[in-house]
């Protein structure tokens, strides 16, 4: 992965994880991003280039990078951290942020990505 696309990782990452210990806050002083409880990492992705005003082309970038990253930990799938009906649940609930397993992958892999610099 690019340094770019490592860096665009990162940040989003970095700020997906400070809203989501916060238990996902709403308000948008608190949720500068617009964030949403009920998608997972990939489908916030659009929330927080959208508050950025970053290229169109960032969306390709950021999501590439954070699919290359699950991939490299979970292999190839559509759920990484979960089953498909587990996921849904979390999605109708709107708790993907405090599933445990993706919290552990994003503070591990913000701190790979910094040790890599």
């Amino acid at each position: 992965m690019d340094e770019f696309k490592q860096s665009l990782l990162l940040s989003f990452l970095t700020a997906w994880l400070e809203w989501a210990e916060a238990d996902a806050p709403e308000d948008p002083i608190d949720n500068f991003y617009g964030f949403v409880p009920r998608y997972a990492l990939c489908s916030n992705i659009q929330f927080y280039l959208g508050r950025l005003d970053a290229p169109d082309s960032y969306y390709g970038d950021l999501r590439g990078a954070l699919e290359e990253a699950l991939a490299t930990d979970h292999g190839p799938t559509d759920f990484p951290f979960c089953d498909e009906a587990t996921y849904d649940q979390m999605f109708f609930a709107g708790t993907h942020h405090r599933h445990e397993p993706r919290l552990i992958w994003v503070r591990k892999k913000i701190e790979e990505i910094k040790a890599n610099g």
